[in-house]
């Protein structure tokens, strides 16, 4: 997410591309329920019953409702979100899908961050890292 951050703050892609592409990851990501389903860590009914739940309250987490409902242990549930996000396309392959950014200058200004973060001449990156 930092390159991504960087990229937006560098003015190398626009807000609109920033947006799309975190709608286009919302969009992709797999439902906690879903993976939940095929770890068998829950049921179809347990998974119902959370939806439930979050239908009433749809600010609150799938996962922490599920935890809530002891349906998941803290552990179940990190595991989980662990896959979640290996299975959830990054932010910077979907803004060069989106023809946002191409993937050679995309790898230039990874590189570059990178440089620029490790020698400590550039706040404004180290602080994009921090918030990663």
């Amino acid at each position: 997410m930092w390159i991504a951050c960087y990229l937006l703050k560098t003015g190398l892609v626009s807000v609109d591309e920033f947006a799309d592409a975190i709608q286009r990851q919302s969009e992709t990501r797999p439902p906690l329920g879903r993976l939940a389903l095929e770890a068998r860590k829950l049921t179809a009914r347990q998974v119902k019953e959370v939806l439930l739940a979050q239908a009433k309250n749809p600010t609150k987490p799938f996962g922490k409702l599920a935890r809530e409902m002891e349906f998941l242990t803290e552990e179940e549930l990190a595991v989980l979100l662990v896959r979640q996000q290996d299975l959830t396309q990054p932010l910077p392959e979907i803004l060069v899908e989106l023809g946002a950014i191409d993937r050679t200058q995309l790898q230039q200004e990874l590189q570059r961050a990178r440089i620029t973060q490790c020698d400590g001449s550039d706040l404004e990156v180290r602080a994009a890292v921090g918030r990663t």
